[in-house]
């Protein structure tokens, strides 16, 4: 049938969908009581089991943490990821509901005195080797920094990691190995940002680039390559619009071009921010690029394997008339997206 008004303006249905680890569960935000609440939906039966009944706040990310424990964030301020004032609690839920942990809540938590920015701690990385344990990162200590933590999901005890850190982080880079080794910082009260890098866990944070975020020549770190030794970088040091390129942090020098788009910014826009058109897909494991995904009806994902192309090609030619995208879940299952001008998320 023919989507009315309502399914434009009232509360999606499903949203922020996420796989458990073996794939054989998701989790999604599901509007309950007016409010965003976490379901999980068991694949094997196509049942679903709503986790939370909030109806004070709302749910505002989740993910799952190998295949049976949930990380969820909520908030009272907005129903949208990036919360008005910043403030949030972190939990964490089984699939079964039988266990529940509070990580971070900022009501019960004591800030600095004073202190008129909101306090939040947010999942930053899942680790492959453990499932009762994840990365976060919080600004308890200084409001306007972040650290990382690590986290056990089971105790709510926290380990912190960036002891010494540089002033002002507002976001990690990790290798591999489930290590930050790059960092973005602002410097208070302008409009400077400072990218720093150690070349191991255990080495000093040092400067590799500086730029200001109202000229040319942004380079926002995107990731790390698998074996460690470059980064991929945003940056519109080379042109016009942002485009993925490799960049040296060793020798603090800006590398070949990886990927570039005529009509639209790659990865990050000028700022170091979200409004980009196309976005990087990265192998979670491997930290290889599997493709660049262009928001914009009329463009298709560009895979880097011809299983992938063949993949969208197929996806393409069922769901004609809508943008498709795909998560794999398993060898056989995969997670796809349907979207257009004229139809909501599907």
């Amino acid at each position: 049938k023919e989507p009315t008004v309502a399914d434009y303006v009232s509360l999606p249905e499903y949203s922020q969908v996420a796989a458990s680890r073996n794939g054989r569960a998701l989790i999604a935000r599901v509007p309950v009581n007016g409010r965003f609440n976490l379901a999980v939906i068991d694949l094997e039966s196509m049942t679903r089991r709503m986790l939370t009944s909030y109806t004070d706040r709302d749910v505002i990310a989740v993910d799952f943490a190998g295949n049976d424990r949930i990380v969820y964030r909520t908030s009272t301020a907005d129903r949208d990821d990036e919360d008005v004032d910043g403030s949030s609690a972190l939990h964490m839920v089984t699939r079964d509901g039988a266990r529940r942990v509070t990580l971070f809540d900022p009501d019960k938590e004591a800030g600095p005195a004073g202190n008129r920015v909101g306090r939040s701690m947010r999942l930053s990385r899942l680790l492959p080797a453990s499932e009762a344990e994840v990365l976060v990162t919080a600004n308890l200590r200084d409001p306007l920094s972040l650290d990382i933590y690590r986290v056990n999901l089971d105790t709510g005890q926290r380990t912190l990691l960036t002891e010494s850190r540089p002033e002002g982080v507002l976001r990690y880079v990790y290798d591999r190995a489930r290590v930050a080794r790059a960092a973005v910082s602002t410097v208070r009260g302008t409009t400077t940002r400072v990218v720093y890098f150690r070349p191991s866990e255990a080495a000093a944070w040092q400067e590799i680039a500086r730029y200001d975020l109202t000229r040319p020549g942004t380079i926002e770190p995107i990731n790390f390559t698998a074996d460690g030794r470059r980064l991929r970088v945003a940056t519109n040091a080379t042109g016009e619009r942002m485009a993925l390129h490799y960049f040296d942090p060793e020798a603090r020098k800006l590398l070949q071009e990886i990927f570039a788009h005529t009509s639209g910014d790659v990865a990050s826009d000028a700022r170091g921010g979200s409004n980009h058109m196309v976005s990087v897909s990265i192998d979670a494991e491997t930290e290889e690029v599997l493709g660049h995904l262009v928001r914009n009806d009329k463009q298709r994902p560009t895979w880097n394997t011809e299983d992938d192309r063949r993949f969208q090609r197929l996806l393409d030619r069922f769901l004609p008339d809508t943008y498709n995208s795909a998560t794999s879940l398993r060898r056989n299952t995969s997670l796809v997206s349907a979207v257009s001008p004229t139809w909501p998320t599907t």
